[in-house]
């Protein structure tokens, strides 16, 4: 069921010691730089923002918004924080609570999908009545739920290693059976965006990976290159600015090794 969310208590401060956390979090994990950062801006300036909370007994509130507020102004050694007190039933609490993370793009793709999908599925939602009420459309929220066929352990990789929701839409155009083995080669040789488009594109059309993994290769070894260039500008800086060093460069199959040899005399000279 919604519910009228301007329905407030008057503010109030309660002791951190006092607010439970809320089980419908969909949130599951916090950059500690981040926390600490904002403890840092709350030990300084305050929360400026209050949390929402709702009265469980006469000591005890149940958090419905603000969780990561909660968490650093507990590192930032507040004793109090002020908070508005919401009169709501429990599938009420869990639906704002559910609802004001993916309007405030707290998540991560996966934690927004499986928001929207609790919303339905636990709450009675219409993806038309998720889109109203945090102001997308609905193929946005059709999109979403889409993100949820990838197993887990898919979820956790991309999650680590920063693949953007760009990569994976252009994953969810291949067979399931097809995913794991491309997102490894997307992790492992690095690819970008335009990259991962062109590698399910070839696939999707019958062209050789192999082929595309040997473009790829060639462009890496293409910024490599570059690499070099710089290392030898710099090296010739040195002996134009008077610096007697010596330079060796050792090449095989496996690697190229450049060494530079700098005179004590020129490295710590006044």
């Amino acid at each position: 069921m919604l519910f009228d969310s301007r329905k407030f208590n008057r503010l109030t401060d309660i002791p951190i010691e006092y607010i439970m956390p809320n089980i419908n979090q969909p949130r599951k994990k916090f950059d500690k730089n981040e926390l600490n950062a904002l403890a840092k801006s709350i030990a300084q300036n305050g929360i400026l923002q209050p949390l929402t909370v709702r009265k469980l007994s006469c000591v005890e509130y149940e958090l419905i918004s603000g969780e990561r507020r909660l968490k650093a102004a507990d590192i930032a050694g507040l004793k109090k924080i002020p908070c508005i007190v919401m009169n709501c039933s429990d599938g009420q609490s869990a639906v704002f609570a559910l609802i004001e993370n993916i309007q405030r793009s707290d998540l991560n793709m996966f934690e927004e999908a499986q928001a929207i999908k609790t919303l339905i599925s636990e709450y009675r939602m219409t993806q038309h009545q998720i889109a109203k009420r945090i102001g997308k459309t609905q193929p946005y929220i059709s999109d979403k739920l889409k993100l949820l066929s990838f197993n887990e352990d898919e979820q956790k990789s991309i999650t680590e290693h920063g693949i953007s929701e760009n990569q994976v839409r252009e994953l969810l155009k291949l067979k399931t059976d097809e995913r794991e083995h491309i997102l490894e080669q997307i992790i492992t040789d690095s690819l970008d965006e335009s990259q991962t488009k062109r590698l399910v594109y070839n696939i999707l059309n019958g062209i050789d990976i192999k082929q595309h993994k040997n473009q790829t290769q060639r462009f890496i070894i293409k910024d490599v290159r570059i690499f070099m260039n710089t290392f030898t500008k710099a090296f010739n800086t040195m002996k134009s600015s008077g610096i007697n060093a010596v330079s060796n460069k050792t090449e095989n199959d496996e690697y190229i090794e450049y060494s530079v040899r700098i005179p004590k005399s020129s490295a710590y000279r006044k």
